[in-house]
């Protein structure tokens, strides 16, 4: 009767145990009874029953659920909202039934009736997997519909929530849009992209660091339209704190602006963000680009990243100004290709670390061409000296005939004695009187260099061996320690020869901050450069260019060892030589002393009436500028 059958249902809707095949009975039942009226029972009595049904955490059949569902979907529309307000969201081990609930609600009546009762009361959270497997339905009503609903509303709380759905909405309208086969209405693409956009320019707006990694996982290609609104927005993008919104503005620009972000890279200072640009720019080979790949490479924590050089020529005019040449082992170089004195160095410096990337008979072959041009020379006996390991016997010996008469000229005697060195040959000269043997001797380390030495009274040539023997015997500028001040403070316009002399043992000093010491050695010669500091600046005053840019290069090694302090050095390097590539690690400390470097600069000017640096005055306003 039916009053046996509401009482059934009501022992079920209060937690009385049925069995299934009772339950198969009751939904028989209730489905003859509703093919000629249910008005006689409580309608919504048999609602609950068959929601608690399709919910219920028992060993239900899966198709007594569906057999349920069938059931309730037959029953009047108007009970259709009360369902899904109080019942639905619930449904959690059954999520085929909220499914095919939501698409037959949404089919049977009004569109704009359904989107407000998914975000009510938070209950978005409930439906979001049942909404996404949705949108991957081929049913462009209802994205349409719900891309509408929820723009048109997302200034309320409970309907932003639900930004995931949007961003899936998109992901499904683009993945249309590769099909040829189906027409999108790209307004939609076009809506939710502006929306996503605006969204991250509002700094107060929680989600738009999520809006920013959806938007960077996406295929940006095919959806930006108006591009003078998307570059104003991208510019003002640029200057947030947040890495992932910057990587944003990069990503937009580089699909329709790419150019720019060599204008970005160029006034950029921040490694993070260097490497960001570079990860989007198209071109690479740009001088702005290849200086900036250099700069990145010197930092400790960016040596991995991995970028290679297409325009060796291009690059090697670039790496020929910069003053770190070590960060050379941190570039690869696929095709090595010498074409002017810019490649030259380059490979020269690159060849201390890959010695085996160098063909050596190429090497060889150019040095033993007649060339008038010394530096050229020079610079390829430098790269001998770095790959001397892989030359052949026969080369061996067709170079040292060459280099025997070479090695007599001052240029050459220091490079060619090091070379000789290396390979285990020397020159025997008995009872020589002239005191260029000696440094000729120094240049190879000859085992009878101290007994000649020792003979000879101080001339210039011997003050030059002495800093020749020194990159093989440190120990000898301990023992002639007052010798080393002494010509730190020679007056270099007296005699030409002073002057090489004083160019070669700052070269010295410089490279030898780059070797591993013992503590006697080390402090030994920190302590000789900190203790002349008052005489190497002064060398920055010098007119003389080649000794001031050998000076910058000693004291920024300096600074960097912390020998010296960097609130003396980098003010007097800044102001007196230039902005020095190296110090880009110290730009927030040369703004911070810009008083004193002004100071210097007024103190400069008044007692040599000089024009102040606009180079230097570029570099230091470049970030505020």
């Amino acid at each position: 009767t039916l009053e046996e059958l509401e009482e059934t249902l009501r022992n079920y809707v209060f937690e009385k145990p049925i069995s299934g095949q009772i339950i198969y009975k009751i939904l028989k039942n209730i489905d003859q009874l509703q093919k000629f009226n249910l008005h006689h029972l409580n309608t919504r009595l048999i609602c609950i029953f068959l929601i608690k049904l399709m919910y219920k955490k028992t060993k239900v059949e899966i198709g007594i659920k569906a057999y349920a569902y069938e059931i309730l979907i037959r029953i009047d529309k108007n009970y259709f909202e009360e369902i899904f307000i109080y019942d639905l969201p619930y449904i959690t081990n059954f999520k085929e039934v909220k499914v095919k609930f939501i698409i037959d609600f949404f089919r049977s009546s009004k569109k704009e009736d359904l989107f407000p009762l998914l975000f009510k009361d938070n209950r978005i959270d409930k439906f979001e997997k049942c909404i996404n497997k949705m949108l991957a339905i081929d049913n462009l009503d209802f994205v349409y519909a719900f891309i509408s609903y929820y723009l048109k509303n997302s200034d309320l709380e409970e309907v932003e929530k639900g930004i995931v759905l949007i961003f899936n909405a998109l992901n499904f309208l683009l993945n249309k849009l590769a099909d040829k086969n189906i027409e999108i209405d790209k307004k939609y693409v076009k809506q939710i992209f502006n929306y996503l956009l605006t969204k991250m320019l509002n700094r107060k707006n929680t989600k738009r660091y999520q809006i920013a990694g959806f938007l960077l996982k996406t295929n940006l290609e095919n959806i930006i339209f108006n591009k003078k609104k998307v570059f104003k927005i991208c510019k003002k993008l640029l200057d947030d704190k947040s890495l992932k919104i910057y990587e944003v503005s990069i990503l937009l620009l580089s699909i329709f602006k790419n150019e720019y972000l060599v204008t970005i890279l160029d006034n950029c200072e921040q490694n993070d963000k260097i490497i960001i640009i570079l990860r989007y720019l198209n071109n690479l080979d740009n001088a702005v680009v290849y200086k900036r790949i250099l700069e990145v490479k010197n930092s400790k924590h960016l040596h991995d990243l991995d970028i290679r050089i297409n325009d060796l020529p291009l690059f090697a005019k670039v790496f020929y100004s910069f003053n770190n040449k070590s960060v050379i082992k941190f570039v690869k170089i696929d095709k090595i290709v010498i074409s002017d004195i810019y490649t030259l160095d380059l490979v020269l410096h690159y060849s201390k670390y890959y010695p085996n990337k160098i063909d050596e008979e190429f090497i060889a072959s150019l040095i033993l061409e007649d060339s008038e041009n010394i530096l050229r020379n020079i610079k390829l006996i430098e790269i001998l000296n770095n790959i001397y390991q892989n030359l052949k016997l026969q080369i061996k010996q067709k170079l040292i005939d060459k280099f025997k008469g070479l090695i007599l000229q001052s240029p050459y005697t220091k490079s060619i004695g090091l070379f000789f060195y290396k390979i285990n040959y020397l020159i025997h000269k008995e009872n020589f009187k002239s005191d260029y043997y000696l440094v000729i001797y120094a240049s190879m380390n000859h085992p009878d260099f101290i007994k000649y030495f020792n003979e000879f009274v101080w001339s210039t040539n011997k003050f030059r061996s002495l800093i020749y023997i020194l990159q093989y015997n440190l120990e000898l500028g301990i023992v002639y320690a007052h010798k080393l001040k002494e010509l730190l403070n020679s007056d270099i316009y007296e005699n030409p020869n002073i002057k090489y002399n004083l160019l070669e043992f700052l070269n010295f000093l410089t490279n030898l901050l780059d070797k591993n010491l013992d503590d006697r050695l080390m402090s030994f010669y920190y302590k000789l450069i900190l203790d002349n500091k008052s005489v190497l600046y002064k060398f920055l005053q010098q007119k003389d260019q080649s000794i001031k840019i050998q000076t910058s290069k000693l004291l920024v090694k300096s600074t960097f060892e912390k020998i010296l302090l960097k609130e003396e050095t980098i003010p007097r390097l800044v102001v007196f030589h230039r902005y020095d590539d190296n110090l880009q690690i110290y730009s927030d400390l040369i703004r911070n002393n810009i008083l004193n470097i002004f100071n210097l600069r007024i103190k400069e000017y008044k007692a040599y009436r000089n024009i102040y640096d606009e180079y230097f005055l570029k570099n230091i306003f470049k970030k505020e500028k």
